[in-house]
């Protein structure tokens, strides 16, 4: 039979962290009392901070198939027609549709205007004056090449032609460069002068 002392420290003394807890206190409170209780919290906090960065919303295009597809084609060609120049330059064969559709093609940026031609007198020799401006369409500078005159006669053959440098040899956005050029005796039969720059064709046919 075994003595019980009252008052005795008992035989193994609890150790601190076997301390039982009260519900609302330690690391994981649970102030519900129940793990459910605790989950539907945890939940509504998540809830909660999803919130605080509301979802985009969802972009739709607002137009059917077949609007959009006759947008796209008009934007198509409103991008063909405005930048024809550079599209004959990566398609040659695109300057005969433009033509077709009488819009001209000009590869260069320069275009003549105010040409005109007058008849004058020097020391007794008759002289074929013809003046002008070269002007500059391009968005970037250009070069400016020579000039080509050609004399017809009233059948529209060229029966003679001569060319001459321009006053500058670079033109900027939106430059005008005048021009003038004198041809002394031109022939009896001279009706008009034709006015461009010389191209390939031209130097190819002057070593022929």
């Amino acid at each position: 039979m075994t003595d019980v002392i009252d008052g005795a420290p008992p035989l193994v003394p609890a150790l601190e962290h076997e301390r039982q807890f009260v519900p609302g206190e330690g690391p994981f409170p649970i102030t519900g009392g129940d793990v459910e209780t605790f989950a539907r919290r945890r939940a509504s906090k998540r809830a909660k901070k999803k919130r605080g960065f509301p979802a985009l919303p969802k972009l739709r295009w607002p137009l059917a198939a077949l609007p959009t597809l006759l947008l796209g084609l008009c934007a198509a060609v409103a991008i063909l027609l405005g930048w024809r120049a550079d599209a004959v330059r990566l398609l040659p064969q695109t300057a005969s549709l433009y033509s077709a559709i009488g819009l001209g093609v000009n590869l260069r940026g320069l275009v003549f205007e105010n040409i005109k031609t007058s008849r004058e007198i020097h020391e007794g020799i008759p002289v074929m004056v013809v003046e002008g401006e070269i002007v500059s369409v391009s968005r970037k500078a250009v070069e400016v090449p020579r000039l080509r005159f050609g004399v017809r006669n009233g059948l529209g053959g060229e029966i003679y032609n001569w060319t001459a440098m321009p006053s500058r040899t670079i033109a900027g956005p939106g430059d005008r460069l005048p021009f003038r050029s004198r041809l002394a005796s031109p022939p009896a039969e001279t009706h008009d002068i034709s006015v461009r720059f010389y191209n390939r064709r031209d130097a190819a046919a002057g070593l022929r």
